[in-house]
């Protein structure tokens, strides 16, 4: 209701991606706040953990083992540029273990201060808004995630924004999408999020259809013009060719997989979130 109340024709001077790139200062505030609360338990847990997925992804990068395609290959880059930088630069692969969970930290502090501060341009009460600054500084205390090396906690990073750009596509009524640094933008952050988790290239094709075919069928009632509709299927369409047809082919092609393996993606990992579930419950009741 917040997101619908607060929506306006597409104005003639379009604000940035996304709203809350007018409100720096606020956003920076937000995020500081955030990890400053953070920093304290990153400090007391030195030099941080990783998760058990993240030990092969490790093994691969130091050449134990051949890669395969049950772990994103850019969250192993990533993960192994900050390793071998704490070995060669900082003395020690402890000390790059570090500095990533304290970069992660940084940037998932953007992340939700993000979220913050768009809850209050669409005019949410600055008492909710406040509670969930409060939760987020604090949810360290029940949430581990934070000082960890994860493939889920870095892709979370550029999952929040996606889900904030497809917020405000929704507020707009579909009409962002035909705005080409929206365009542009959704699409690297969408195929950022298929590239470092192995359910995305199921998850995000699977929403923006759901997207598209409700704009597509409510075209005339929401005045949606060609040209928007085109710029909305194109957020469908681009990222996935990008990431399936040019991204996975050259990363196989690097660590010497098959072109056409399926990288970062165990062909479980979508139908096991439904299967495990069902067969819990059939072995329960």
């Amino acid at each position: 209701r917040l997101i619908d109340k607060s929506y306006c024709a597409f104005p003639s001077k379009p604000d940035p991606i996304i709203p809350v790139l007018r409100e720096p200062l606020r956003l920076l505030a937000y995020a500081g706040i955030i990890f400053l609360f953070r920093l304290i338990y990153i400090i007391g847990h030195y030099p941080g953990t990783m998760r058990d997925d993240t030990i092969p992804q490790l093994l691969q990068w130091l050449g134990v083992v051949d890669y395969y395609v049950g772990h994103p290959f850019l969250d192993t880059f990533v993960f192994g540029a900050f390793w071998s930088f704490g070995d060669s630069v900082l003395g020690d692969p402890l000390n790059g273990l570090f500095l990533f969970i304290v970069v992660q930290a940084l940037l998932t502090s953007l992340a939700f201060a993000a979220v913050i501060v768009y809850m209050e341009r669409v005019r949410a009460p600055r008492v909710f808004s406040g509670t969930v600054l409060a939760f987020i500084a604090l949810m360290r205390v029940f949430y581990q995630p934070v000082d960890a090396m994860s493939k889920d906690s870095l892709n979370g990073i550029v999952f929040i924004v996606f889900a904030l750009m497809l917020a405000e596509l929704i507020r707009t009524r579909g009409h962002r999408a035909s705005h080409p640094v929206f365009l542009i933008s959704f699409s690297v952050v969408s195929v950022l999020c298929m590239a470092t988790k192995s359910t995305m290239p199921v998850i995000i094709p699977l929403t923006m259809l759901v997207v598209v075919v409700f704009y597509v069928v409510r075209h005339r009632s929401l005045r949606l013009s060609v040209r928007h509709i085109a710029s909305l299927v194109a957020l469908l369409a681009v990222p996935y060719a990008i990431f399936a047809f040019a991204y996975t082919p050259a990363v196989n092609q690097a660590v010497g997989l098959p072109a056409d393996a399926e990288n970062g993606q165990d062909g479980n990992a979508i139908t096991s979130v439904v299967s495990n579930a069902v067969a819990r419950t059939v072995k329960v009741h």
